[in-house]
């Protein structure tokens, strides 16, 4: 196994951020305790507790901006709450009622919404995790089949979005898919001209 034309024992990462977001990360659950998932998942967030204090409204704007303008979830906003001693997510759905909920999410969500929105979640702290300020860092994103509860239409919404914010990125993307991955191929290499 090579890297970069290099042994792998013998590669060095030095100057890269590596952040990797993989399914297991993305499962629904009742309750989505936002420093926890930062803590197991790989996303280049140091201190999470420091993070979504200092960077909450920052959060909320860009995932709610996901879900509208990359998956036109107009009635569906987000928000980070503080309920001592955890920050968790809320999240509320105006057409059903004007209630937002942070615990039994997957009674009133569809799982797919769930993996979505933990997805863009991770996808955010990985924007702004701290290695992202240092100049001349080489960034990767390594995506571990996080579409599968997707169908077609926020597959290719999910595309747009990564080729719009992770054009600096070196993107790996582990599917089964072979549509997607055509798909994504196409997109990226085509119509956005990146590879």
């Amino acid at each position: 196994l090579e890297i970069d034309n290099a042994d792998y024992k013998a590669y060095t990462p030095s100057g890269i951020d590596v952040s990797m977001i993989s399914r297991d990360d993305i499962h629904a659950e009742d309750v989505i305790d936002v420093v926890k998932l930062l803590q197991k998942s790989i996303v280049g967030i140091a201190d999470p507790e420091k993070f979504v204090t200092d960077k909450k409204k920052t959060i909320e704007d860009l995932l709610n901006l996901f879900l509208k303008e990359y998956f036109y979830e107009e009635k569906l906003t987000v928000e980070l709450t503080y309920s001592r001693p955890n920050w968790l997510l809320t999240v509320k759905d105006s057409s059903r009622d004007n209630r937002g909920r942070n615990e039994k999410l997957t009674e009133y969500f569809n799982e797919a919404k769930l993996h979505i929105i933990k997805l863009l979640l991770l996808l955010t702290a990985v924007l702004y995790n701290d290695a992202v300020a240092v100049p001349g860092v080489a960034r990767v994103l390594v995506l571990d089949d996080v579409i599968s509860s997707m169908d077609a239409a926020n597959r290719t919404m999910f595309i747009e979005l990564l080729a719009d914010f992770f054009k600096d990125y070196q993107r790996i993307i582990f599917t089964h898919s072979i549509s997607f991955f055509n798909l994504a191929e196409y997109v990226f290499s085509t119509v956005h001209q990146q590879r």
